[in-house]
């Protein structure tokens, strides 16, 4: 009670301020019992902890004391003398070497310097042998905890009461500064495992500098040949220029130039010159976009390269050490920072807020207070449950807070495991990196039940695949197991993981390898890499794989419409699945590779080799012909021509033409009945069946005209054979045919030939053949296919005159069959012609008097003509009809000479005025001379005139004769 109300006093006078009195009074109402006192007292040396607890009672009032976690108040008041740091040390030393123990001496001089104060010492000495009876030297913990630690966290315990009950709740400092931790390093290896993979990505860039330059280079060439080609007056004779150097297209392929031209500074041009004169620049800038190109520097430099490769070095380090960083190894990073009451801190400034400058922070700092302070504040733990294990279960399993980065030993996952389970393992909690990388090596069946919870991949699901992904060590064997039951694996390793491209390709050959039977969802971003990446999957190119799961990688590229570019680097298995699937380009390394043939790509070969190719190349016979042209051709053997045929057609091609044009020579049909009438225009048009009688009369009764193609086997034919066998009818009705042809197709000498070489009986009527320009119906009188008769002749009246004159020069009855009916406004043309047999025109002068009257005047001038040049007499009345008509003075006056002393003078007169010029002025009087031609019909004419007292005298003047007239009338 003495020592007791002493120490009441230096309560009260400990707290000055009226606002303290509540907590003296409280500290006091409990300290002043007699029974309290009994338990805690410091001062009897025989008794109590100063001699390590050696009764049994005093061992059970220790127990009490425990119970009570708070030690009965929340404020420890020194009541023994105070002493220096110097001597706390040597006392803490004291205390600890009256029992055996392994405290590191450096703790203890770590914490005197903070705990001067004999008091607190022995109390943590005290709670020290406490807890390390019940947690450290059970015999049936496993816990493998330390001594130090043990001590560090009793001063932790004496120092920060309050917040070290709070442990037990996970809401102390050190629960939040442990929390802390986590999110620092699951930050920071997700910024560090993106920048791995953008520098593994770089590096990549670099590693195919040259097969990317060969690329860039071909498609340059082709940018700017096109430009070219888009420009006028320019052609493609130039030079690439760069930097004053000369250049070839295939130096442009170089990884020498684009390593130049990407380092160069500013916006570099590579100049096309057209004799020294710059045509045409192309910028770097300009380039960039035309060819989807960055066109980085860093893609073609090895120094670059190094400094990825030292950076990736640095990188892998920074990831192993947050993987098993403790609170004191990420105080020493000041490089690291984590986001903390919303701003970015490091570690140590964290700590230091969280937990002040003192002891606290000097032991996390020291590294004595770990991420297993939790293990240290409990004197019961589970048996068989490590402390990696037992500290893994309360900060995350517990609190359903997943941790992938917390780092375990496969001892320490078996405990969790046996500890929680099986089944929590589909519980996020559990989504640890080490977890499921032992179950993976291990006990796929258990991490199937993880695998299995990841297939709703919702937020925690997705980030742990990825966390997992990035930084376990069983990424293939995790895909393997989740591919079966994940029907957009595809689309999530492509489109959605954040992993580099080496790691992403290994996993998606793993989801290849064991695709299940149920359907797969793909997308076009699938689909591109597939395609493009395909030649580097082992499980197409070089794994052994069964043809079953052959079949399903097929079933997979046909519904994501893949079709690859060489079927060459496919297995034997996988290249039989996608052949049987069509599931390639039609070219022709390919169709070598599905046939398994080097010398023949016909379709009659192929279709022996394997029907699905054949079927496949008849749904797509415009890839067949561009892969075969100039290769192989398209049908080999002239038995099977007719068969191809046919399923060419049964396929609806629009390519039949192309596929019997590149067949070869011998393959032709005999007989145009053996193959379907749709396939024989392109057959004519190929010549691939002989010109019989049969196969022309045929071909034309279906088209019911003679085609172009048609045209094509009797050009070359030049003859339809076997025409004796038909009847004269059916010779009749082809030989109108060829002759009704169209003139640009069959010529007429060409269809007249054909036509009379059908040994006709008979000749057509005119009207049985359409009137046609040109030499057509003189070929048809040349042949006797058409009746020499009027008929024909006016057949043509619609027609051209030199078709009429061919026809009248073929004629050999024209003569007798002439009228003027007939001949009409061709009279002067026919007259005119030097084709026309002179015995025809002679027969028209002769009957002039019937032409005469409906003749115009050219016709009228060309009777004269003829009448003068033959010496062909005319009759009176028609020589009047030809000078009135118009017709030429100087045949006329011939051919009215004889007539000339029978003419009256009216007549005469009229004649010569019709006549026109000097001869109308010779029908009067007058002072004027006049000349004419000096002809002897001309002089006769004079002579008659000097009768009738118009002429006087003439004379001859050179090829005229001057007239003189009488100025008089004499009668």
């Amino acid at each position: 009670h003495r020592v007791a109300r002493s120490g009441g006093d230096r309560v009260a006078r400990f707290y000055p301020a009226d606002g303290d009195q509540a907590a003296a009074a409280g500290f006091m109402q409990r300290f002043l019992k007699d029974s309290i006192f009994d338990q805690i007292s410091y001062k009897n040396s025989d008794r109590g902890y100063d001699q390590g607890l050696d009764t049994n009672e005093d061992r059970a009032q220790s127990e009490t004391v425990r119970a009570n976690r708070t030690k009965f108040f929340d404020l420890v008041i020194p009541v023994v003398p105070f002493i220096t740091h110097r001597s706390a040390r040597n006392l803490a030393t004291q205390l600890l070497d009256q029992f055996e123990n392994h405290v590191d001496k450096k703790l203890l001089d770590l914490a005197t310097g903070y705990v001067p104060e004999m008091r607190l010492l022995k109390n943590v000495r005290n709670e020290f042998i406490v807890f390390r009876d019940r947690i450290i030297l059970s015999d049936d913990n496993p816990l493998r905890l330390n001594e130090t630690d043990l001590f560090a966290m009793m001063l932790y315990k004496s120092t920060h009461l309050t917040d070290f009950e709070a442990i037990r709740l996970c809401k102390s400092n050190l629960d939040t500064l442990y929390d802390v931790s986590r999110k620092l390093i699951r930050h920071n290896t997700q910024l560090l495992q993106d920048e791995r993979r953008e520098a593994l990505r770089s590096r990549l860039r670099i590693d195919g500098a040259a097969i990317r330059s060969q690329q860039l280079g071909k498609r340059l060439h082709k940018h700017v040949q096109r430009t070219i080609e888009a420009c006028i007056n320019i052609n493609n004779n130039g030079q690439y220029v760069f930097s004053g150097e000369l250049l070839t297209p295939d130096e442009l392929q170089s990884a020498e130039f684009w390593q130049k031209f990407t380092s160069n500074d500013g916006n570099p041009t590579l100049d096309w010159k057209l004799g020294g004169r710059t045509v045409l620049s192309f910028t770097k800038a300009h380039l960039a976009a035309e060819l989807s190109d960055s066109l980085d520097a860093e893609s073609w430099d090895d120094a670059a390269r190094r400094a990825i490769n030292d950076r990736l070095e640095d990188i892998n380090a920074d990831l192993k050490f947050l993987r098993g960083a403790d609170l004191k190894d990420l105080i020493e990073r000041s490089d690291f920072l984590v986001e903390h009451d919303e701003m970015e801190h490091s570690f140590a400034a964290v700590s230091n807020k969280l937990l002040k400058s003192g002891l606290a922070y000097e032991l996390v700092r020291a590294g004595y207070i770990n991420r297993n302070f939790t293990l240290y504040t409990s004197t019961f733990h589970g048996d068989r449950v490590s402390s990696a294990a037992t500290n893994f279960i309360i900060h995350h399993v517990e609190r359903d807070l997943m941790d992938a980065q917390f780092k375990l030993d496969p001892s320490d996952v078996d405990d969790v495991v046996r500890e929680r389970g099986k089944d929590a393992l589909k519980e996020p909690s559990l989504y640890n990196i080490d977890i499921l990388d032992h179950l993976l090596s291990t006990n796929a069946a258990a991490a199937e039940i993880m695998i299995h919870s990841f297939v709703g991949f919702g937020e925690r699901q997705t980030s742990f695949m990825q966390d997992y992904l990035n930084g376990g060590h069983q990424q293939t064997r995790l895909i393997a197991l989740l591919t079966p039951i994940y029907s957009k694996v595809l689309i999530y390793l492509i489109s959605q993981a954040e992993v580099d491209i080496a790691l992403q390709l290994e996993l998606v050959d793993a989801a290849l390898k064991h695709l299940g039977s149920d359907t797969y969802q793909t997308s076009s971003a699938v689909s591109c890499y597939l395609s493009n990446r395909y030649t580097e999957l082992a499980t197409l190119t070089s794994d052994t794989v069964p043809l079953t799961q052959a079949e399903r990688i097929g079933d997979l590229f046909a519904q994501a419409s893949i079709k690859l570019p060489l079927l060459a680097p496919l297995t034997e298995n996988m290249r039989r699945a996608f052949v049987d699937r069509s599931l390639y380009e039609i070219k022709r390394e390919n169709l070598e590779v599905a046939i398994d043939a080097k010398t023949s790509l016909a379709l009659d070969i192929i279709q022996a080799a394997d029907r699905s190719v054949y079927d496949y190349i008849l749904d797509n016979p415009s890839a067949y012909i561009s892969a075969v042209e100039g290769v192989s051709p398209t049908i080999e053997c002239s038995e099977r021509f007719i068969s191809v045929i046919e399923d060419v057609l049964e396929h609806e091609s629009d390519r039949l033409g192309d596929v019997i044009a590149h067949a070869s020579p011998n393959c032709v049909v005999n007989d145009l009945a053996e193959v379907s009438s749709q396939a024989w225009p392109q057959l004519a048009e190929n010549e691939r069946f002989p010109a019989t009688f049969e196969n022309v009369e045929r071909y034309v009764s279906t088209s019911e005209e003679i085609d172009a193609n048609l045209a094509k086997v009797l050009t070359s034919a030049s003859a339809i054979t076997g025409a004796d066998k038909a009847d004269d009818e059916a010779r009749a009705e082809l030989a109108r045919a060829i002759l009704a042809a169209d003139a640009e197709l069959l010529p007429a000498k060409l269809r007249t030939k054909l036509a009379s070489r059908l040994k006709l009986t008979h000749p057509f009527e005119s009207s049985e053949v359409a009137a046609e320009g040109g030499e057509l119906f003189a070929l048809l009188l040349k042949y006797k296919m058409i009746k020499d008769e009027a008929a024909s002749y006016a057949h043509l009246s619609e027609m051209d005159w030199p078709t009429r004159e061919a026809y009248i020069r073929e004629s050999r009855e024209f003569k007798e069959y002439i009228s003027p009916d007939l001949v009409r406004e061709d009279l002067a043309r026919l007259l005119k012609s030097d084709k026309v047999d002179p015995a025809i025109k002679m027969e028209i002068v002769r009957q002039a008097s019937n032409y005469a009257p409906e003749a115009d005047r050219a016709g009228l001038s060309q009777i004269a003509r003829v009448a003068v040049q033959k010496g062909l007499p005319l009759e009176r009345e028609v020589v009047k009809q030809l000078a009135l008509g118009g017709a030429g003075a100087p045949h006329v006056i011939v051919l009215l000479e004889p007539h000339l002393p029978s003419l009256e003078r009216e007549e005469l007169f009229a004649i010569l005025d019709s006549m026109g010029g000097d001869y109308s002025k010779l029908t009067t009087v007058g002072q004027h001379k006049v000349e004419i031609p000096d002809t002897t019909a001309d002089r006769s004419l004079l002579d008659i005139l000097k009768t009738h007292g118009i002429v006087k005298t003439y004379l001859v003047k050179g090829l005229k004769l001057k007239v003189n007239r009488r100025r008089k009338q004499l009668f």
